[in-house]
């Protein structure tokens, strides 16, 4: 090979070769760019899974408090000295003295005197 030959040739590698340089570069720079996209992404949810488990946590301790006053609530039905007692039903005829006659009270056939004035 002569010398302008070997230019020639050697001035197409370079082209060639630039020119895949030229789309590795486009490549790594839209790659760099998804990358970027898909961190951001990332961050996104990880803040979202954050703030679930806060939820979650905050929903165990609402549960856990209105179990807590279930069983307590349980504990003082079930318990002797807590239960009310069942209200004893009114007498259906309620008698007062004076719509009771008064009895006659004998002592060998003596009687008693009642006293209205006292």
């Amino acid at each position: 090979m002569k010398k302008n030959e070997l230019i020639e040739f050697l001035q197409r590698q370079n082209e060639f070769l630039q020119g895949r340089l030229d789309k590795a570069l486009a490549s790594v720079s839209s790659l760099t760019l998804a990358n970027e996209k898909l961190v951001a992404t990332v961050d996104e949810l990880r803040r979202q899974i954050a703030s679930l488990e806060d939820v979650i946590k905050g929903r165990g301790a609402e549960l856990s408090k209105e179990k807590a006053a279930r069983q307590a609530v349980q504990r003082l039905q079930g318990s002797p000295s807590e239960r009310q007692a069942k209200p004893m039903p009114a007498p259906a005829v309620s008698e007062t003295p004076e719509q009771r006659p008064q009895k006659k009270r004998t002592n060998n056939g003596a009687r008693r005197k009642t006293h209205p004035e006292c």
